[in-house]
């Protein structure tokens, strides 16, 4: 079934990319593992991605894609950072892969960002292997902790190979810790 939502899953330029599909009643076929095939309308799909512009289309009340990436970005007090957010929204995870999904949002950026910003996400780089979109959130975390824990490590003059021993428990921010220092306390910590 994965297979089939991640095929079948697109984005259309807009909203009425959905009606239009409908109005056409194309459909395709997929052939399931075990053989047997399938047949879904187009507009399946066209339904399926338009469900992160638009969740409450599936009954949600969240804000789409769109909106959260502004509302985001909006909240920072400093307007030029606010730009360079704008000009750095970068797509990855899971979802990332999902046509015509860069082309939506670029299109969507235009209409909510600053006039003199492109508004197009930033490509997958490539010097990174094709169809790692999908763990670059997890491989980016995993690089960042190494990374401290070796700056923490050589900072004591210590081996920077191992993490996990005692000393490392100083690069954890608990709850406790938190409730007596603040949000400094990752300073203080780190």
């Amino acid at each position: 079934m994965r297979a089939i939502k991640e095929a079948v899953t697109r984005v259309g330029r807009n909203a009425s990319d959905l009606a239009d599909a409908r109005a056409r009643g194309e459909s395709r076929r997929y052939v399931l593992p075990d053989g047997s095939s399938v047949e879904l309308p187009e507009h399946v799909g066209l339904a399926l991605g338009e469900t992160l512009f638009a969740p409450s289309r599936a009954g949600r009340e969240d804000a789409g894609l769109t909106e959260t990436i502004q509302t985001a970005i909006s909240t920072h007090p400093d307007l030029h950072v606010r730009r360079l957010l704008h000009e750095n929204v970068f797509v990855f995870g899971g979802g990332s892969g999902v046509a015509g999904l860069r082309e939506r949002l670029a299109q969507d950026a235009r209409t909510v960002g600053p006039a003199s910003v492109s508004g197009d996400p930033v490509a997958w780089p490539d010097y990174l292997p094709r169809g790692g979109q999908a763990h670059a959130a997890f491989h980016g975390g995993a690089i960042l902790a190494k990374a401290m824990a070796a700056q923490q490590s050589q900072a004591q003059g210590k081996d920077p190979g191992g993490v996990g021993g005692q000393d490392d428990k100083r690069l954890w921010v608990t709850k406790a810790d938190y409730n007596e220092h603040g949000p400094l306390c990752a300073r203080i910590k780190c």
